[in-house]
């Protein structure tokens, strides 16, 4: 079996900065976004976040009304709700990545689980002049999800652009009902004099299903080229540009200082931090500090502060890759999918009919039993071997445009998919009728 999957982007970002200054003073230096590599880079982030959630609901009302026109009526209602939600998340996430000009290394990986508990009870009767109503539904379930995503990308450098990577994507979904429980109890009751007759049913049904799901592939790929990130070149583009505009820049940069700065900006930039405050504090005086004593600032007044805080802070950080990259290799996916469910409803009905003087002698009786039964199992897995081939060029044309192609193909060499699904349904139904009399 041969399959062919193709994706192409093509995006041309159209970055309305801060106004359109293309003779700034940075430019006159030569200095633009893709003059600066960075040598290295490491940062590791674990996330751990969690929710709790307890919900209740009491509604209890009861109505008393007396019609006379056009029919005459008492009517009394009562009704009894009561409704509990208890839910439980906890998540966690690591993200670890590792740059240097001859390897590059990154590992995301997250894990979520959610439980649920639900809790459900309704009470109503109804008071007619001719009949009476009551019916009475509890509802308990619980609900266990949990989700695990790993991604690894690594890729080492042999001769100049050169290299060879691996990519690996694992993701596992299971989530499983153990218990979804409903109890229902009826009763009717309608008054013909001299007779009262009633029906009343109870039904317990009980439901309980589960579904697993895997994903996997990987890439063994070799390619040509590198990517760069570059929204830190353009900050210390702007930072320089927007001090020259104020008068506050004591002499110019050189090709050095701007990329010192640079180098500044894509540590503090790209550096995770548990609180943000803090690290914005401690990135502006490393910033700010550097310019004093590189004599590009004063550092007497608080415009120049203000500036860069405001660069820092409210001037664009969009995506500024530039570089290009193509990636050709072999790769492999295997995905899995399994559900079962199972369903129980046992049920039991009464009809009857007594006269209003001797209600303990039935004139008439009915009984009925009956229980369905419903069984599904539901399985897939396909697997498949495919040619790999990914490109993506990046170029910021200017601080306002910046151009980005990519494509995605693989031609697979060979795919399977095997399927078994399996339903069973039983119902087992007995009913008895006699009638006595005086």
């Amino acid at each position: 079996m041969y399959k062919f999957s193709n994706k192409i982007g093509l995006a041309i970002l159209l970055i309305i900065l801060c106004g359109i200054a293309t003779n700034g003073f940075a430019d006159t230096l030569d200095f633009k976004i893709p003059d600066y590599i960075p040598e290295r880079f490491v940062d590791l982030e674990w996330r751990v976040d969690g929710s709790f959630r307890l919900q209740g609901n009491y509604d209890k009302r009861k109505i008393d009304e007396d019609h006379v026109a056009p029919y005459v009526d008492n009517y009394v209602s009562n009704i009894d709700r009561d409704n509990d939600v208890f839910t439980f998340a906890l998540g966690t996430g690591l993200d670890y990545e590792y740059v240097t000009i001859p390897k590059f290394f990154n590992i995301n990986t997250s894990l979520n689980t959610n439980i649920n508990f639900n809790s459900y009870h309704n009470n109503s009767t109804e008071n007619h002049s001719n009949y009476w109503n009551q019916n009475n539904y509890d509802r308990s379930s619980r609900h266990y999800n949990f989700r695990i995503n790993n991604h690894i990308d690594a890729g080492h450098y042999l001769y100049d652009d050169f290299f060879i990577s691996a990519k690996t994507n694992l993701f596992y979904r299971y989530s499983e009902v153990p218990k979804d429980n409903r109890e229902l109890y009826s009763e009717h009751k309608y008054y013909y004099e001299p007779y009262t007759t009633a029906y009343q049913s109870w039904t317990d049904a009980n439901m309980r299903n589960d579904n697993r799901f895997i994903s996997a592939d990987g890439e063994l790929l070799t390619g040509w080229g590198r990517l760069y990130e570059g929204g830190y070149a353009s900050t210390a583009l702007y930072i320089i540009d927007e001090l020259k505009k104020d008068g506050l820049l004591v002499k110019n940069p050189t090709q050095l200082n701007m990329l010192d700065l640079t180098e500044i900006i894509y540590q503090y930039r790209q550096k995770h931090a548990i609180d943000y405050r803090i690290h914005r504090i401690e990135s502006l005086k490393k910033i700010i500090s550097f310019l004093e004593k590189e004599g590009l600032i004063t550092g007497t007044g608080a415009n120049d502060y203000l500036l860069i805080q405001d660069v820092w802070n409210y001037f664009p950080k969009y995506d500024r890759k530039f570089g290009a990259i193509v990636r050709f290799g072999i790769g492999f996916d295997y995905d899995y999918d399994s559900y079962h469910s199972s369903y129980t409803s046992n049920n039991r009905s009464f009809d009857y009919r007594y006269h209003d003087d001797t209600p303990q002698q039935m004139d008439t009786l009915n009984s009925r039993t009956w229980t369905d039964y419903r069984y599904t199992s539901r399985k897939d897995d396909y697997n498949g071997t495919y040619l790999a081939l990914h490109a993506e060029y990046n170029a910021p044309l200017s601080r306002q445009w910046q151009l980005r192609l990519s494509t995605s193909n693989k031609y697979y060499l060979k795919a399977e998919s095997n399927g078994e699904d399996y339903d069973f349904h039983a119902y087992f139904y007995d009913q008895n009728s006699w009638q006595t009399s005086d």
